[in-house]
């Protein structure tokens, strides 16, 4: 059976049964009916113990009962056994996740869209807790799944919201930065505003926000990097009121490069850019607060971090550092399996590692990378017997310093930064993924559980724009989805019900009058 409460009611039907059968028993060559034998052999519980009667009775009661549900069963999918499963099904998906816990429900994962499919091949019973957005049901509609057996729970509607689904710049010629944005209304238009906050420096804008529609607003900033956070009033939904955009205003940058060989193709590129830069084998003799390239050379990692705190590091073929191998692997196109590791589940490009932490631990608890303050590391590997990390290898670097700058105006500086699709596993679980994304490239992106005041929130920053479709299924796919098809409804359950009811029913009477 599926539900635990079809079990308790069966042992109200077992009684009657067993008394049946202990009548059959033979007392002294006699046989006597049970509640014969009982009254004979106890004669102080003559008066409590004719049983034959109200037993009868309510085994007809059963099979009128039975009878009844297996007619309403049709309409009534027993929800009030479902009710009381105790399983609830959670929609992960942003829509709900994203909001402003008003349901109180926690965020309990970082899944941008939530898989039912999936979810409801694994659980095939239970409550969905819902805004039932279309998003989320691709997989069963395509595949026309049916699951009766699973009672939805519509959360209300965002009826209305408002949110940033891109932005961009750009600098003109007299050095003035032109931030444009893309917001986005459901509902009725709205007067409101974008609030600017520039390297903690903070501008208001007022904006009527309709349908889809770009805005546009000129800012004066200084040559350098500089960090953006660009903000709608919260309402109904959490996810798509932020979004972070670094901003680079071309100015003379040094660069110190250590390599082996120059890359020309490098050279090349930060000619192009105007950029000023050096080059040196000796770490000792980096100037402060420059960037510098690694390329080639095998030095160790925790020497160089004495005396440069922010570094790109690329390796050209392999480098030992403290027993961790790390090398360069095969340019690969699209996803690929790299020793039994599928990367087929990324964390949006750009995932950030915060600093002041482990990132790694060996089995026996030591620590296996420790960041460092500042440290951004291209495409590499890592493999030891406990650690795997796999990225994809650049092999031109083009556009690279370019990518630095943006990525250098976010303040609170990544200790890690995988600029492609990489995954981390040690022998017993998962510790991250990335995911690539040319779409937001240079965009701070990913997904931030914060906790506070015992309830934790989820936010996205600068999610997929597939996220703001907050369609709902419609009443056709929703009859589709969970009541078309009554497979296991509850009718043939009943019906087999009465039918052992009627048996039972005709031995008593039997028994009665025999």
């Amino acid at each position: 059976m599926i539900y635990p409460e079809y079990i308790l009611f069966l042992s109200g039907i077992i009684i009657p049964v067993i008394i049946h059968l202990i009548s059959r028993k033979r007392v002294r060559e006699i046989q006597f009916s049970s509640l014969s034998f009982i009254v004979r052999r106890s004669g102080i519980l003559r008066n409590y113990l004719r049983l034959r009667e109200p037993l009868l009775m309510l085994v007809r009661i059963g099979m009128i009962a039975s009878l009844v549900m297996a007619l309403v069963m049709k309409t009534i999918p027993f929800p009030f056994f479902l009710q009381n499963s105790g399983r609830r099904i959670i929609d992960t998906s942003l829509s709900i996740m994203g909001r402003i816990n008003e349901e109180g429900i926690p965020a309990v994962s970082r899944n941008g869209v939530a898989d039912m499919l999936k979810t409801f091949e694994t659980y095939r019973y239970g409550r969905l807790i819902s805004d039932m957005q279309r998003i989320s049901f691709k997989g069963i509609i395509k595949a026309g799944k049916s699951y009766p057996m699973i009672i939805p729970e519509p959360l209300p509607v965002v009826k209305s919201n408002s949110g940033i689904t891109d932005a961009n710049y750009a600098v003109r010629p007299d050095g003035k930065v032109i931030i444009t944005c893309v917001v986005r209304r459901k509902g009725p238009p709205v007067e409101s505003f974008i609030d600017f906050d520039i390297d903690g420096k903070k501008w208001r804008r007022r904006v009527k926000i309709f349908g889809k529609k770009q805005v546009s607003f000129e800012f004066p900033l200084s040559p350098g990097l500089h960090r953006v956070q660009i903000s709608l009033p919260k309402d109904s939904i959490l996810f798509d009121n932020v979004y972070y955009l670094p901003v680079s205003v071309s100015g003379r940058e040094r660069i110190a490069i250590f390599t082996d060989d120059i890359p020309r193709r490098l050279e090349s590129a930060m000619e192009a850019m105007g950029l000023e830069y050096t080059w040196s084998t000796k770490p000792g003799y980096v100037p402060a607060k420059n960037i510098f390239i690694l390329d080639g050379v095998n030095g160790n990692l925790d020497y160089l971090s004495l005396y440069y705190s922010g570094g790109i590091i690329s390796v050209n073929n392999e480098t030992r550092i403290g027993g961790v191998r790390i090398e360069k692997i095969p340019q690969r196109y699209g996803l690929f399996e790299f020793n039994g590791i599928q990367l087929t589940e990324p964390v949006p490009y750009g995932f950030l590692i915060r600093g002041g932490e482990v990132l790694l631990r060996f089995s026996n608890g030591d620590p296996a990378v420790v960041l460092k303050d500042r440290f951004i590391l291209l495409p590499f590997s890592i493999q030891t017997e406990e650690i795997t990390l796999h990225t994809y290898f650049i092999p031109f670097l083009n556009f690279l310093i370019d990518n630095i700058n943006r990525e250098l105006a976010i303040k609170t500086y990544p200790d890690f930064f995988v600029s492609g699709p990489a995954v981390i596993t040690t022998s017993r679980k998962k510790i991250f993924r990335i995911g690539k994304d040319e779409k937001f490239v240079f965009k701070e992106r990913g997904f931030y559980l914060v906790k506070r005041k015992g309830v934790t929130f989820l936010y996205a920053i600068n999610p997929p724009e597939e996220e703001y479709n907050l369609e709902p299924l419609n009443k056709r796919e929703m009859r589709l989805i969970f009541s078309e098809q009554r497979r296991y409804d509850g009718t043939t359950f009943f019906l087999m019900l009465f039918v052992l009811l009627a048996v039972i029913e005709y031995l008593m009477e039997r028994r009665r009058y025999g």
